[in-house]
C-alpha cells in the first residue's frame, strides 16, 4: 500500500476510536441524545391523562400547570426568555429537564423535574401528561429537545416550548442553578 493510503487508513482508524470513546457529543460529558428517545409508537400516543403503566410514575400528579395562549406554543425561547417564563408568577409552568439523572444532579433549571429521555419508559411518562398545561422542556445543548418537542405537539401538547442552548445556554448566561438529585 501507499503511504498516503496508510495515513488515511490510520487517521480513520483514530477518528473512530476518539468517537467511540468520546460519544456522540464529541468529548462532552454523558451525552443525553445518544441516540435520541424513539417516538411512541402512533397506536400508543393517548390524549388523557390515564393511569400511568406498571413501572411508570404518574406525572399527573406533578403540580398542576395553566395553559397560558401566550406561552410556549410549540417554539424555542433563548435562554433569557425561558427565564423570563419561569420568573412569571402569572403562569404554572412544569420544567422538564430531559438529560441524564448525572447531569440533573450536578446542576439543573431551579425546580425542574428529571424524566432522562435515555430511560427507556421516557414517553410512557410524557403520554400521563395532561395535555392542557404549559411545559418547558430542556436538554444539555437543545438539540434532543427538538424532536421531543416534536413530538409533544404531535401528540397533542399544544403549550410546550424548549430552550435553545440548553443547560449549557442556560448556566453560560450566568441563569441561577440548583444541584442535587431529583
Amino acid at each position: 500500500m501507499s503511504a498516503s493510503i496508510m495515513s488515511l487508513m490510520t487517521t480513520g482508524a483514530v477518528c473512530a476510536v476518539l468517537l467511540s470513546v468520546t460519544g456522540c457529543a464529541g468529548g462532552e460529558p454523558e451525552p443525553t441524545a445518544c441516540p435520541l428517545p424513539t417516538p411512541p409508537p402512533e397506536s400508543t400516543a393517548s390524549t388523557d391523562s390515564a393511569a400511568a403503566p406498571a413501572g411508570v410514575a404518574d406525572n399527573s400528579q406533578q403540580p398542576v400547570v395553566q395553559a397560558d395562549e401566550g406561552a410556549c406554543s410549540g417554539g424555542t425561547l433563548s435562554p433569557s426568555q425561558a427565564h423570563d417564563l419561569l420568573e412569571d408568577a402569572t403562569l404554572t409552568v412544569m420544567t422538564i429537564d430531559i438529560r441524564t439523572g448525572a447531569e440533573y444532579a450536578n446542576g439543573h433549571v431551579p425546580g425542574a423535574i428529571n424524566m432522562p429521555s435515555n430511560d427507556p419508559a421516557f414517553w410512557d411518562r410524557v403520554r400521563v401528561l395532561p395535555r392542557v398545561g404549559t411545559y418547558f422542556i430542556y436538554c444539555r445543548s437543545g438539540s434532543t429537545t427538538r424532536a421531543v418537542l416534536a413530538q409533544m405537539v404531535k401528540d397533542g401538547f399544544t403549550h410546550v416550548c424548549q430552550m435553545g442552548g440548553g443547560f449549557n445556554g442556560w448556566a453560560a448566561e450566568g441563569f441561577p442553578v440548583e444541584k442535587g438529585a431529583a
